[in-house]
């Protein structure tokens, strides 16, 4: 997956370039609250764009660089593949 993080205002605070490719396992690594829980609504190809009050991304602490106290976030989400878990319960 990739993502970039932006203020309400558009203003790009971490680019797509700056975060890189991630690899996610879904519930299984720490992303913030509402990255979380965007991941699991998008399919394979798919990109979308989703609001965050401050309580679902950084909250009252921020992140300890750019974003700052109470910020609410705009995040670009894109999934670029899809792998399914090999191993069933």
């Amino acid at each position: 997956m990739r993502y970039s993080l932006l203020d309400l205002n558009n203003d790009t605070i971490y680019g797509f370039n700056e975060i890189g490719t991630i690899k996610y396992k879904v519930d299984k690594q720490e992303l913030f609250l509402g990255l979380r829980t965007s991941v699991k609504l998008l399919k394979e190809n798919e990109t979308a764009t989703f609001l965050f009050p401050s309580s679902l991304g950084y909250g009252y602490h921020g992140d300890d660089n750019k974003i700052g106290t109470n910020i609410p976030l705009k995040a670009v989400v894109s999934i670029l593949k899809v792998e399914k878990d090999s191993i069933l319960n």
